[in-house]
């Protein structure tokens, strides 16, 4: 039984943890989106994300990642772009971006205690991870290759209207998180 309920106490604790960043950054993200905000501002990205082949609305998608994390970057892929306007090489392109550079702030703390440069590894991170992504974006081109629509089994927070919606999806997404740590 101490074993069941260290374990309760575990995924709790983590599930707070990721909760208490998620629902925020997912309902600013929505507020920004409502009012006109990331419109207003995707086009400032747009040199950079044409570079790797994404829709400059990912580019807030892109530094959530970044900084805070992929559980959030995830959430704001949907949120921000239409499922329905995603090809499997973009939801690619993304992700490999999000595996080599996410959570710079947090693993760079780690990783100084290591040893290495933080300005020096947090920058081979970050443009290691947009020369991955800009990479698979020329092969995904050249050759065509995963350009069939996205279809992803699981839409975290999926493209709807109104606040209701919104809140019913987050609430969805913030189960299916609690059932994956459990």
């Amino acid at each position: 039984m101490t074993h069941l309920k260290s374990r309760l106490i575990d995924i709790a604790t983590i599930y707070w943890e990721l909760a208490r960043i998620i629902v925020p950054i997912a309902i600013v993200a929505e507020i920004l989106i409502v009012t006109g905000v990331v419109d207003f501002i995707a086009p400032a990205f747009e040199p950079l994300m044409t570079l790797i082949g994404l829709p400059p609305e990912l580019a807030l998608a892109a530094v959530v990642g970044i900084l805070v994390g992929l559980w959030n970057a995830i959430i704001l892929l949907f949120l921000l772009v239409p499922v329905s306007e995603l090809t499997t090489a973009d939801i690619t392109v993304f992700s490999a971006l999000m595996l080599v550079a996410h959570a710079l702030p947090m693993e760079q703390q780690i990783i100084k205690r290591a040893g290495p440069s933080f300005t020096l590894t947090f920058l081979l991170r970050l443009i290691g991870g947009f020369i991955f992504a800009w990479i698979l974006h020329l092969i995904f081109s050249t050759t065509g290759w995963l350009s069939e629509p996205a279809a992803p089994v699981l839409i975290p927070v999926d493209e709807s209207e109104g606040w209701i919606n919104f809140f019913w999806g987050l609430a969805e997404t913030m189960v299916i998180i609690l059932l994956i740590l459990a």
